[in-house]
């Protein structure tokens, strides 16, 4: 019997031997028991580990001190014992602290332990670090929700997309529809004077808005890029206004609505590009006049506060809903954006006029009354200086009732791929006095100058196999006698500030965008073509033979 008894015992020992080594050798979990109080009897390595206390330090301590502030202020452990106590187990996860007060995420299993007859003995307790688990699913729910955001805000994009494509095609085909129709109206050539001047006149108008809705187009893509850039000079803000109104008051008349400006006396001067500054004014003024009914008035006015300026332009038209004002100034916003709507254009044009301002270090804000009561836009830029004092070189801003300039006597070398271009381009400067030769592309236009003494160059710019760049290369490799000191003019829908930069670079005098005034091509043909000082002359003797 007393032998059986000791290899029970010696069993037992073995047994316990081996649950202490399991035990003591496991470091990812805190293992300890507690007595009935929740007091701890017993504190194992992997506890000694993951909450920095020896067993000297935490036998005999409540576990509450393993608890945040916030849990044990909440009751918390004495909940997780109750639980085990009830249920014979408790599981959960929550934050806990360590020795040196920092807390970590952790899985807690809390067992029960009770004697042969049920008695309660105290408390296993399991603690697992879970933080790096966490902290992964918590990236993971992180990513999910930034791919289903991403995901969210490409549909929203690509929707955006396909309604802005949709308004573009629809704004483009409307002025094309009315030329085409036009176009093909006065070809019957059945028709009186007043029908010739009504059709001509809405091929040009519906012309120039397709002109500025490319316009637009193109600089709302420099304005991504960071492209758009200024050509900044002493101006006089007074002059732009002016330019604008006298631009803009055709329409104005045509739908019957008033315009009215009101300038303070003073210095309206600053530092800026005057032609984008145009852009702006008119910009807000089309705007203005768009949405006022006939009857209505649109007012003007020009002030100096201290080292400012202000334009404000205001209307009595439709006004702005108030939810709307905040979104007044992004891209392709627009008040009424359906099928229904009853103004036309791309929602791109106060976004590039905010741009416009703020590259000028100035500011441009809407204000409304809300709908029906409309709207005013104000603009402010910083004055130039405080003497007010303008160059007496400064040009004034140049309208198109300017009278055409004369290019009589002067050779002009056309050279444009496109046949209507060619045809229309030549028209103009032959009406203005000038002898032209024709070129249908950079080679012919090469020839033609062993033969033409041209006094100035006007070419176009994309063209097939060699373009108007290269042509102007070749060209300047060639002696004055063959036309290689010819003066040159760009005339290309490639319009933008780094195709003028270009074209200079190749060896272009001036650049200018298609489509161009008849004041624009034909001074800038004639400033070519006259001699520093001078007046519009040959300039060149006829070529001699090749050689």
């Amino acid at each position: 019997m007393l032998r059986d008894l000791s290899r029970v015992q010696d069993a037992l020992q073995a047994r316990d031997a081996e649950l202490r080594a399991l035990v003591e050798g496991v470091r990812d979990y805190a293992i300890y028991t507690l007595n009935t109080a929740g007091r701890v009897s017993s504190w194992h390595p992997g506890a000694e580990s993951m909450m920095g206390y020896s067993a000297e330090e935490a036998i005999g301590t409540h576990f509450e001190r393993l608890f945040t502030r916030e849990d044990s202020a909440l009751g918390r452990p004495a909940f997780e014992l109750a639980q085990a106590v009830r249920h014979r187990e408790f599981k959960g996860e929550g934050q806990r602290m360590r020795k040196n007060g920092s807390t970590f995420d952790a899985a807690v299993v809390l067992t029960a332990l009770r004697g042969a007859h049920g008695e309660e003995l105290g408390f296993l307790k399991l603690t697992q670090d879970i933080t790096a688990r966490l902290t992964q699913q918590r990236e993971r729910e992180e990513m999910l929700a930034s791919a289903l955001a991403a995901r969210t805000a490409a549909a929203h994009a690509n929707q955006a997309k396909s309604d802005f494509l949709a308004t573009v095609s629809h704004e483009l085909r409307t002025p094309l529809s009315a030329m085409l129709g036009w176009a093909q109206v006065l070809q019957r050539g059945e028709v009186d004077a007043n029908t010739l001047q009504r059709g001509l006149a809405a091929i040009s108008r519906n012309a120039r808005l397709q002109g500025q809705l490319i316009e637009d187009l193109l600089d709302m893509g420099r304005v991504e890029a960071g492209q758009l850039r200024l050509d900044r000079q002493r101006m006089d803000l007074g002059g732009v206004l002016v330019a604008a109104i006298d631009s803009a008051l055709p329409a104005a008349t045509a739908k019957g609505v008033g315009l009215r400006t009101v300038s303070s006396p003073g210095s309206h001067w600053m530092w800026g590009d005057a032609a984008r500054l145009q852009q702006v004014t008119a910009n807000l003024l089309n705007n203005a006049i768009k949405f006022t009914p006939q009857g209505g008035q649109v007012s003007v006015s020009l002030t100096q506060a201290h080292d400012q300026l202000q334009l404000a332009v205001e209307d009595s038209g439709e006004g702005i809903e108030p939810d709307f004002l905040p979104g007044m100034f992004d891209r392709f916003r627009q008040q009424d954006g359906s099928s229904t709507r009853r103004h036309g254009g791309l929602g791109l044009g106060l976004t590039i006029v905010n741009h416009l301002v703020e590259l000028h270090g100035g500011t441009v804000r809407a204000e409304s009354p809300g709908r029906g009561h409309g709207a005013m836009f104000t603009v402010t830029l910083p004055l130039f200086g405080a003497d007010g004092l303008a160059p007496a070189d400064t040009p004034r801003p140049q309208t198109e009732t300017e009278s055409l300039p004369r290019l009589d006597g002067v050779r002009v070398l056309l050279v444009d791929d496109e046949a209507d271009m060619r045809d229309v381009t030549g028209q103009l400067i032959n009406g203005a006095g000038a002898e032209l030769c024709r070129a249908a592309s950079a080679v012919e236009g090469l020839t033609a100058l062993q033969s033409f003494a041209a006094d100035v160059i006007v070419s176009d710019i994309g063209m097939p196999g060699v373009d108007g760049y290269e042509f102007l290369r070749r060209l300047r490799t060639r002696p004055a006698a063959q036309g290689g000191l010819t003066p040159a003019l760009a005339y290309s829908a490639y319009a933008g500030l780094e195709d003028r930069e270009r074209a200079l670079a190749a060896g272009y005098q001036q650049h200018l965008g298609k489509p161009g005034t008849p004041v624009q091509l034909l001074k800038a043909l004639a400033d070519l073509a006259r001699p520093l000082g001078g007046s519009v002359t040959r300039r060149h003797q006829p070529p001699e033979p090749p050689q």
